[in-house]
């Protein structure tokens, strides 16, 4: 089966229709960056799966591929498709087409009934089909030599196909299950019954200890008697109403265990915290906070007295007492011109200048002394509303601390004092009252038991014969649940073993088709010749329940080149791998092989070598698909190809085009290579 047309329309990067199709021998698809050689493989594997797996693990921003299947250019796509359609040897063919809406899953379960041969079915369908069918350019590493040993082993297990042991692997975990459930029920019956048996036991121990000890009958009824509240008839009904007096004591007992330790536990805590004392500190802080709050009330309003006289000095100084001082600045820079004053221009000594200038400098000085006073007093009287006003708090914080202690404990003495009552306990209670209590009714109910026993042996000796019957019947039950539950055991042994040994089987034949594969990856790996320093490469299996595989280089286990290869050398190994895997898959009819830019980081030489390892997979009857960005390259891989007859290639160019996506530039049938041209000329 292979690939024979394929139709995309408002698909990735495609907007207008695009009708490609692919002839049975080989497809080379070239073209710049851009040009929609990717669309190809894309609309392919959609087609096919419904996604994408490259992009399967990845979202940004709450988006994902699903958001960008379809074409999302500024123009609209008259129409949103992907048609796929497949053909046999035979000339049958199938179509599939997806659309946004959906899907055909009839035609499509049918065409994955052709393509994944049902006696060994891989277990995910179309996905397998596609992950081991399309060899993309950034997948080449990540499927192949940048896996995890046990992810590359699980890859190829899925590639390469077991027998299909789904419906009896299934059928042995059902009878698995089965057999662990019923031998869990066997287990719970045996117990029950041996737990049944011991209990039978230690009741006829009892039973035949208390018949043979205790002998006072009629006084042990009358005190029970005594105890009833109402008349009654006969034994039973004595016992019954004893039996509930018994449990109403117990019940009240317990309950006033659990008061008295309650009590004792807060009489403690009582005389931790010393009430009392707690009482007097509070009363002493209250007075505290009273005086505080008026000393701070007090220096709040000393402080804004001493603000607005600050404020008053300051205004006095900036409106008289600036300008004297720019006067006695100039004054005494400036001295007497020609004796005169140099400010009014009268006439004045020099002794009677400088005194006013004296008395000018007094007048300053004494004003600067007043301000800084009075900003002394301020903040001396900041610093004391500070410390009182931290005092307040601190003594508020324990008042409210000490408040709280003493509700809490009244809260529970309160609740001390119903569960009190709820005991038919009144007034205040101390723990020595509860005790003495607990002691009077312990003896009291120690004697209604003693007294039930002793009523109850009348009866025990026809009680002892029923249980011995019982005894035997039980010990019957049990024989027969310890038959059962080993017959069980013995199953779910059986059934492990087969697991086991279907387990082993399909790993044997697991590593039986990675051996068949084995050649064929040197095959391609010589041809494409990676490293010139290791011309061969082998695969490494271990594990037994985890299976491990990785690709080794060298004589022995060799080493792991997935550390000591290049980029592009690691490229070269990851194409062999990928197309051996493709080409040995006895569970898929598909008999195509896409890549994808397969050259992109591998030089020239090594392209050259992937030409011709291309040429040979031709040869063995694939249909060869590969994408290419240089033409040239292209027109060799068609030439390499080998166009025939009955297995045509054909060459298609893409481009694409701003605003109206990708289009079909060229397509070039192939022509078979004529072998008579020589013999002609």
């Amino acid at each position: 089966m292979r690939i024979a047309r394929l139709s995309i329309s408002g698909f990735r990067g495609v907007l207008h229709p695009l009708h490609l199709d692919f002839p049975t021998g080989f497809v080379v698809l070239s073209g710049r960056n851009g040009a929609g050689k990717s669309s190809v493989c894309d609309a392919i594997e959609f087609t096919l799966t419904g996604t994408i797996t490259k992009y399967a693990r990845e979202s940004e921003k709450g988006e994902d591929v699903a958001d960008y299947l379809w074409w999302r250019g500024n123009s609209p796509a008259a129409e949103r498709y992907v048609t796929l359609t497949l053909t046999n040897d035979a000339g049958r063919e199938w179509t599939i087409n997806r659309r946004p809406e959906g899907t055909d899953d009839t035609a499509l379960k049918d065409l994955q009934a052709h393509v994944c041969l049902q006696a060994i079915d891989p277990t995910k369908g179309f996905r397998d089909v596609c992950t081991t069918s399309i060899i993309r350019d950034e997948m080449i590493t990540q499927l192949s030599v940048d896996l995890a040993e046990t992810d590359r082993f699980a890859f190829v297990r899925a590639a390469v196909g077991s027998a299909s042991f789904s419906a009896t692997e299934k059928k042995l975990k059902d009878v698995s299950e089965v057999a662990q459930k019923r031998s869990a029920q066997a287990t719970r019956e045996y117990d029950i019954a041996r737990n049944r048996v011991r209990d039978l036991l230690a009741e006829i121990s009892r039973l035949r200890s208390e018949t043979s000890e205790n002998k006072d009958v009629q006084s042990s009824e009358v005190f029970l008697r005594s105890l009833t509240e109402r008349p009654v008839a006969d034994t039973n009904a004595v016992l019954a109403e004893a039996r509930k007096l018994a449990t109403d004591a117990r019940l009240k007992i317990d309950a006033a265990n659990r008061y008295l330790d309650k009590l004792q536990a807060h009489q403690t805590i009582m005389e931790q915290e010393k009430i009392a004392e707690l009482a007097q500190r509070q009363q002493a802080l209250t007075e505290s906070i009273s005086r505080l709050r008026l000393t701070v009330a007090g220096e709040q309003a000393q402080l804004s007295q001493l603000g607005q006289t600050i404020a008053l000095q300051g205004n006095n100084r900036s409106g008289e007492l600036s300008p004297l001082a720019q006067l006695h600045v100039h004054g005494s820079s400036t001295g007497l011109i020609d004796g005169r004053c140099p400010l009014c221009g009268s006439s004045i000594s020099e002794e009677d200048f400088r005194t006013h200038l004296a008395e000018i400098d007094r007048t300053l000085q004494g004003s600067a002394a007043l301000a800084a006073q009075l900003e002394s007093q301020r903040i001396s009287l900041q610093a004391d509303a500070r410390r009182h006003s931290a005092e307040l708090t601190e003594a508020l914080l324990q008042v409210d601390q000490i408040s709280a202690t003493v509700r809490s404990l009244e809260q529970q003495s309160t609740r001390l004092r119903e569960e009190a009552e709820a005991l038919s306990f009144t007034g205040s209670v101390s723990a020595e009252e509860v005790r003495a209590w607990l002691e009077g009714n312990r003896r009291k109910l120690s004697q209604i038991d003693r007294s039930i026993v002793v009523l109850e042996s009348s009866r025990l000796l026809n009680r002892v014969s029923e249980v011995e019957e019982d005894l035997a019947a039980m010990q019957r039950v049990a024989v027969d649940a310890e038959r059962q539950l080993e017959s069980m055991k013995a199953a779910e042994r059986r059934v492990k073993d087969a697991s086991a040994t279907l387990k082993r089987v399909a790993s044997e034949q697991i590593d039986e088709r990675l051996a068949s594969i084995s050649p064929l990856l040197s095959e391609l790996y010589v041809r494409l010749r990676p490293h010139i320093d290791w011309p061969q490469i082998n695969y490494l299996i271990r594990g037994d329940v985890r299976r491990f595989l990785s690709l080794r280089v060298g004589e022995g286990e060799g080493h792991n080149l997935r550390f000591m290869f290049s980029s592009g050398q690691r490229r070269a190994v990851g194409l062999a791998f990928l197309l051996s895997i493709c080409l040995s898959r006895p569970w898929c009819a598909l008999r195509s092989v896409l890549l994808d830019d397969p050259v992109q980081h591998i030089d020239d030489y090594r392209a050259l070598h992937l030409v011709e390892a291309l040429a040979a997979v031709r040869q063995s009857g694939f249909q060869v698909i590969c994408s290419v960005q240089d033409q040239e390259l292209g027109a060799l891989l068609a030439r390499r190809l080998r166009s025939t007859s009955d297995s045509p290639g054909t060459l298609i160019e893409l481009q694409y085009t701003s605003g109206s996506g990708v289009r079909l530039e060229r397509t070039a049938p192939i022509n078979p290579f004529a072998f008579e041209i020589l013999r002609s000329a």
